[in-house]
């Protein structure tokens, strides 16, 4: 089954309940063509104004990362291995086990192209978990008045409907400083990348939740950050809180000159 045919049965499908409760570009029955598909996806990210990590749609179309505080599209951010596809490919995914048949949580997903892209490599079931307009993270003073969800969604229609196909992904608007471990229950593996260290002083407290949801945990320090939030987001603070949570086996891939190191903590 093609883009072409598929574009009906997906309209339908995401037509009928939006349950983040945002304004969310929906596509409708009369996309029939992939330019009109393309023509959907490029009016939808100007929808958006933070975009966190940079998405390439392909055929040109592209969220270019956008910052603070202009928030203007970062063309030559596509390729930086700092987010995005770039950094996937970079570091994350050569740490990631068989995700075949797996329950993964992604925490802090963002627009959600790390959740797609554990679909794809076979993940039975993946749930995203990042900020709505009314949540932000605690480092965050002013935060950009952004569902992420319902951008994480709209990434996510954008690719089923140009690959033909319907992916075992899920979001969900939730605050990390107040996630339940009986919320979403048991995860076979647990993404958490460049977001707990945004508890600050509460990061042990996320990472004693998330312990109880998974016994592999691949986080992401951030080595850049000063002051306070430097603090917490080090791997020097990751490595001794994932030890007092029950982490026995904790692994640092941390490359010279790259800030954001990947640590494998299992039990």
């Amino acid at each position: 089954m093609g883009a072409k045919d598929i574009v009906p049965r997906i309209a339908r499908l995401f037509g009928r309940a939006n349950h983040t409760g945002d304004a969310v570009p929906i596509p409708h029955a009369g996309l029939r063509s992939r330019d009109e598909i393309y023509q959907w996806i490029g009016q939808g990210i100007g929808r958006f104004k933070e975009w966190y990590q940079p998405v390439d749609f392909g055929n040109g179309v592209i969220a270019h990362q956008t910052c603070p505080p202009d928030w203007t599209p970062r063309p030559g951010l596509l390729s930086d291995i700092g987010g995005g596809m770039a950094k996937w490919n970079y570091i994350v995914r050569k740490h990631l086990p068989d995700v075949s048949r797996m329950r993964i949580l992604d925490v802090g997903c963002s627009s959600g192209l790390f959740s797609l892209e554990l679909a794809r490599m076979g993940a039975r079931e993946v749930v995203g978990i990042d900020r709505d307009s009314s949540i932000a993270h605690r480092s965050s003073r002013v935060p950009p008045p952004q569902d992420v969800i319902a951008q994480a969604n709209f990434v996510k229609q954008a690719f089923e409907l140009l690959e033909g196909r319907a992916y075992p992904v899920t979001y969900r608007a939730l605050d990390v400083g107040r996630l339940q471990a009986r919320e979403l229950g048991r995860f076979d593996l647990i993404l958490a990348l460049c977001v707990v260290y945004h508890e600050l002083d509460r990061m042990p407290k996320l990472l004693r939740t998330l312990a109880a949801m998974t016994d592999y945990l691949l986080l992401q320090a951030n080595e850049a950050h000063g002051g306070e939030l430097g603090n917490y987001s080090s791997v020097r603070y990751h490595l001794r809180v994932l030890k007092e949570v029950g982490f026995r086996t904790v692994e640092v891939d941390a490359p010279v000159d790259y800030l954001l190191p990947v640590i494998v903590a299992k039990k």
